[in-house]
């Protein structure tokens, strides 16, 4: 692909690079994500915005959440327009290197342009309930509920929360929490 006389378009090399990001280990290729990130520093194309939205995930898929940001600070060089699923991807590299006060920072920025979702969220929720930290979960939550629209929560970000305080021995709002989720209209999946 490299040595093709013709540049590869930025589409198929999306189409490449999503690929390996999702592809198990095996004895042709134990890394996917790694091998997506190698070969997007050997291209010869300009990347488009769902080049960089896959990178940028492969980084957080290959556990090098570092260079999420390096790739995002290239993204904003080029000028292409970012949207929700670079920022989605973005915030999860922010809490896999267990910075989720500057996921925070960065999805409060992003508020301003009406670009987070549930997904967003959903993120940091449960990196703050992974890190002990549920308080700071159920306060994003209620925020979340104070915005409304695409901001509201759903299901899966009650659960997460729900989740968060039974790990903690917080029983108690645990099941308040149970009981607000029902009161909002959400029914109770498999998870919950």
């Amino acid at each position: 692909m490299l040595r093709q006389p013709v540049p590869v378009s930025a589409r198929a090399l999306g189409g490449l690079f999503s690929a390996l990001a999702r592809a198990r280990p095996s004895t042709a290729c134990t890394d996917g994500p790694a091998l997506a990130i190698d070969l997007f520093n050997r291209h010869r194309i300009a990347p488009d915005i769902y080049t960089y939205n896959i990178l940028i995930d492969c980084c957080h898929r290959a556990c090098r959440p570092d260079l999420g940001p390096a790739f995002f600070g290239c993204l904003l060089k080029t000028g292409i327009t970012t949207d929700v699923i670079t920022y989605s991807s973005l915030l999860q590299c922010f809490c896999d290197m267990k910075r989720t006060e500057e996921a925070l920072d960065l999805l409060l920025h992003i508020v301003s342009d009406n670009l987070p979702d549930a997904i967003s969220y959903s993120v940091i929720l449960k990196s703050f309930c992974d890190n002990g930290r549920s308080q700071c979960a159920l306060d994003l939550l209620q925020m979340m509920a104070k915005k409304g629209a695409d901001h509201s929560p759903n299901v899966v970000s009650y659960n997460l929360v729900i989740n968060g305080f039974f790990k903690e021995g917080e029983i108690s709002k645990a099941c308040d929490l149970f009981h607000e989720m029902i009161q909002q209209g959400f029914v109770p999946d498999v998870v919950t």
